[in-house]
């Protein structure tokens, strides 16, 4: 079954292409990747964030949230991963902190 784009950040998500074998063609293949990608940031009209659920690796016993999270990083977390409720939580370096 061909399953249609994802919808998500600007709409349809941007896949490069598969690159040349020949390198000669490298310079033309990277210029229009490139080229694509910043179309398709400039089109961009929402965010699509993934709902994030609780970490099962057993290596991480005890903690639930995402790994290594970065100041700033935003996530939509199901209830229980990084708040008591399910929302948007910013990381402020220290701990994750609720946007909605």
């Amino acid at each position: 079954m061909i399953r249609p784009p994802r919808r998500g950040f600007a709409g349809v998500r941007w896949t490069p292409k598969v690159a040349p074998d020949k390198p000669e063609e490298l310079p033309k293949y990277l210029f229009d990747e490139l080229q694509a990608l910043s179309d398709h940031l400039i089109r961009s009209d929402k965010l699509h964030l993934e709902r994030t659920y609780k970490n099962t690796d057993d290596r991480f016993t005890g903690y639930v949230g995402p790994l290594k999270p970065s100041d700033g990083d935003i996530i939509y977390a199901d209830q229980d991963v990084v708040g008591t409720t399910s929302g948007l939580y910013y990381y402020n370096g220290v701990d994750w902190v609720p946007i909605a």
